[in-house]
């Protein structure tokens, strides 16, 4: 007994901890093990990777750089939401099958991967949507490229919307069969997929078209059938007007009737009072007339028993000259041609005068209004595409960076290339010397390192702002065009918050690069011929044209050469500031400019005092209070919103050479003042050197653009320094901000002279403003060429004639014992009497020959 109950209480039990451990393990094994779950996770892997690829695919941006094109250098932002993995993946989707097309994709991952995690769509129908889907994927294609392949006859350039499968189609079908082909082939397509996808039949097609018309003939019979009815009730209407009979003059209520209907002023309630009353009892059948009875017999039986109503009295109207009754002259008025009503001017009156001048200043204002509001700035259309897309290879850089570290090393200087910046014309290498390496040692070889490099010229920043490197600018083998439309499309330009914004063209790194006119304030353009400078001029003004109306800006034009600025003859009525006087719109002639230069100088002055009345400091604050007071009903004086305006100048040097002093003086005074008032001022010149570039011109111009001068001293003397002799013409330009040091490098931007036409035509075509005149300030009568002489003589000049014909000697020292006056003045006399024609021309220490012989010859 003791054993049995000893080994019952001896033997192993399983506790309840033991169970539920064994029960959890038992559980996971069945969750792992579980073919559901794996697949709900395979599911949602998939739909993850169609949510990414779709955000990639829906972010893709042309200029994004990809694993698989290692030639961009410069690492700039990237615009794909998925960063340079997301572009990659966009790249091959969206370049290589069907553009924006390709979305299909990464939807049908994301129905794939939903069908796999719920498992109630049949792969069946997934399979056949997806195949019907990515039909119409490959139409949407066609229809994206379509336009391109239309507008190039199959040639296009690029197959950015619609992918290269879209892409190359239609330029197959164009190409080979014809645009006509194209649109024929494509509607077919689109036909064959609405027939598999929706189970249209093509007989729906003359149904429809028979019921269109069946409608369209339906609407206009109820139309001409109600048009029919309405003109029957107005000729009803007009017929029982006519039958009605004229009321005789001499009624004496048809004439209290047509006395209140031709005196608008006049109004009685009890006249009018009277008839309704009597209209709203209800007549007897004794009382009803016929018509073609008298007007009288339509008035109630109470109206015929009155008497017949007065006659309205008539107001007492009297024009001026009429004589006043006594009983109206109560006050004396003062003296002057006034009329009694209000409203009425007198000709002749300073109230008319005032009137008049109110006018014009409201026509005028409303003139800029309605122009303004139909005018449209020119379209990018009328611009040249960018076609060429030279880039430097990242083998050619890295070959470029170990040849100038190499040839550097020759000559003992030891250095490596830290950074690389490609441009469209310009690559930079930062070279950093190794410590002890002077920066003189590496500027001093530039001569060399141009051999090395087989470049055109090298320029050397030495050393970079803000960086410890020193720049080494070498011209690409292959240069880039840069294209007027690639800077017009830009951000940069169209979210620029100046107010005559200037397209300059593409930075080194091959950024766009815009600056204000009106911050500059002036700008300076040098550079010898063939060098950009007339393209550069056309970008400025081609800038402004499409960015400004003619409201706000005006241009005066002046182009001693006549070829350049002749094509803006054409803005008169838009763009164009200009003296009704001179014969000239564009000025080509330099009196004209000269006189065109003083009128913008008054237009200057008169700015300030317009400015100085409203108590502002500059044109932005003036216009703005000009908008505050048009808004406002306060009676302020007239201020009429003044536009900038553009002083161009394309060749300063021949006005200095024609008349340096009349040139140089209005030019020095609207550079150092017309900034305030918005007068600004383009001066260009293909000879930078100081007898046409004073220092008084340069220190009021603190802007600069220097194109390729042909030596040294050009630059010194444009830029203040040396590096333009280094350029390589065809728009390459070192730019100088104002407050800045160092100038940047830029590659101008190229318009031809087609393009700047259609700009031209464009305007033209849009509705004229009113002319912008400038004043002619025409110089004071000089005197005669006599008069100025008798006035400019000595008094003792008569005293001294005498004297000298009298002892038949031209001798200074003569006059000086004579007439007890210094040398001096007695040498000024000699030279008179020469001029004069009384002695000969100087002979040495000799003295004058006498050519009259006696006093009085001459007279």
């Amino acid at each position: 007994m003791n054993s049995k109950i000893t080994t019952y209480f001896n033997r192993p039990r399983a506790t309840k901890k033991a169970k539920s451990s064994t029960r959890t393990k038992t559980r996971r094994k069945a969750q792992l093990s579980d073919p559901m779950k794996y697949t709900e996770m395979r599911g949602l892997l998939i739909f993850s990777a169609g949510v990414l690829v779709f955000l990639s695919i829906l972010s893709y941006h042309p200029a994004d750089p990809v694993f698989w094109e290692t030639s961009r250098i410069n690492q700039y932002a990237v615009n794909n939401w998925l960063n340079i993995i997301g572009a990659s993946i966009a790249r091959f989707f969206f370049a290589y099958t069907f553009g924006y097309a390709s979305l299909i994709f990464p939807m049908y991952l994301m129905a794939y991967g939903l069908a796999v995690m719920v498992k109630t769509i049949p792969y069946e129908v997934l399979n056949r949507v997806s195949f019907i889907a990515l039909f119409w994927a490959y139409f949407v294609a066609l229809v994206l490229a379509m336009p391109e392949s239309l507008m190039t006859g199959g040639f296009s350039r690029s197959y950015y919307p619609s992918g290269l499968l879209g892409g190359i189609t239609t330029d197959m079908i164009t190409r080979f069969f014809g645009r006509f082909a194209l649109v024929f082939l494509s509607a077919i397509y689109l036909l064959i997929l609405l027939m598999i996808t929706f189970d249209f039949r093509i007989s729906l097609i003359s149904i429809l078209l028979g019921r269109g018309v069946q409608s369209g003939a339906s609407f206009v019979t109820d139309s001409s059938k109600k048009l029919a009815a309405s003109f029957k009730n107005v000729s009803e209407k007009v017929k029982d007007v006519q039958w009605l009979p004229e009321t005789p003059e001499s009624d004496p209520v048809a004439a209290a009737e047509k006395d209140k209907d031709t005196s608008p002023d006049y109004f009685d309630e009890d006249d009018y009072a009277a008839p309704v009353a009597g209209f709203d009892e209800v007549p007897s059948e004794e009382n009803v007339t016929m018509p073609g009875s008298k007007a009288a017999d339509f008035l109630p039986p109470s109206e015929l028993t009155q008497e017949p109503a007065p006659p309205v009295p008539e107001r007492d109207i009297r024009t001026v000259d009429e004589p006043v009754p006594e009983h109206v002259q109560q006050f004396p008025l003062p003296e002057g041609n006034y009329a009694e009503d209000e409203g009425i001017i007198m000709p002749g009156t300073q109230t008319e005068l005032d009137f008049q001048r109110e006018q014009e200043r409201i026509d005028y204002d409303a003139q800029v209004d309605d122009a303004l509001s139909k005018y449209q700035l020119p379209p990018l259309d009328f611009l040249d595409e960018d076609e060429s897309n030279t880039k430097v290879s990242r083998e050619e850089l890295m070959a470029n960076a170990d040849l100038l570290e190499n040839t550097l090393a020759q000559f003992n200087v030891k250095a490596f290339v830290k950074k690389v910046i490609e441009g469209p014309v310009i690559t930079l290498y930062a070279v950093r010397p190794a410590e002890g390496v002077k920066i003189n040692q590496v500027v001093s070889l530039s001569d060399d390192l141009a051999l090395a490099m087989r470049a055109k010229g090298i320029r050397m920043i030495a050393p970079i702002p803000g960086e410890a490197a020193i720049g080494i600018e070498i011209p690409n083998r292959r240069p880039s065009t840069v294209y007027f439309k690639t800077v017009m499309k830009s951000e940069k330009f169209a979210n620029h918050k100046g107010q005559l914004v200037l397209g300059m063209g593409k930075t080194i790194g091959g950024e766009i690069f815009c600056a204000d006119l009106a911050r500059m304030p002036h700008l300076l353009i040098a550079g010898a011929t063939g060098a950009g400078k007339s393209v550069g001029v056309n970008t400025m003004i081609a800038s402004i044209l499409y960015r400004v109306p003619p409201s706000d800006v005006k241009f005066v034009m002046i182009d001693p050469k006549k070829l350049e600025l002749s094509l803006y003859a054409k803005l008169k009525d838009h763009y164009l500031a200009y003296c009704p006087e001179i014969d000239e719109i564009v000025i080509t002639h330099p009196q004209n400019a000269i006189l065109v230069l003083k009128s913008v100088v008054n237009e200057m002055e008169e700015r300030y005092d317009i400015l100085s009345k409203m108590g502002v400091r500059d044109i932005v604050s003036y216009n703005a209070r000009v908008e505050q007071f048009r808004d406002s009903d306060d009676n302020q004086e007239y201020f009429r919103k003044l536009p900038y305006i553009v002083v161009i100048i394309d060749e300063l040097a021949d006005l200095i050479l024609t008349a340096s002093r009349e040139v140089e003086e209005p030019i020095t005074r609207l550079a150092q003042m017309a900034r305030a008032v918005g007068i600004h001022l383009i001066v260009a010149t293909q000879r930078p050197s100081v007898d046409i570039l004073t220092g008084l011109i340069k220190a009021n111009f603190p802007t600069r653009i220097a194109y390729q001068v042909a030596t040294r001293p050009d630059s010194k003397t444009i830029l203040d320094m040396f590096g333009a002799e280094k350029l390589i013409g065809n728009g390459d330009l070192l730019f100088l901000p104002p407050g800045t040091g160092k100038p940047v490098r830029l590659q101008n931007p190229y318009v031809s002279t087609e393009e700047v036409e259609k700009i031209i035509k464009h305007v033209q075509r849009q509705p004229k403003f009113p002319p912008y005149e400038l004043k002619l300030i025409r110089e004071k009568v000089q005197p005669s060429a006599a008069a100025s002489k008798k006035v400019a003589q000595d008094d003792l000049f008569e005293k001294a004639k005498e004297i000298v014909i009298r002892h038949q000697q031209g001798s200074i020292s003569l006059l000086q014992r004579k007439l007890k006056v210094g040398y001096a003045r007695a040498a000024r006399l000699i030279d008179e009497l020469e001029e004069d024609g009384v002695v000969g021309p100087g002979q040495g220490s000799k003295a004058r020959d006498v050519l009259i012989s006696s006093y009085g010859e001459d007279q």
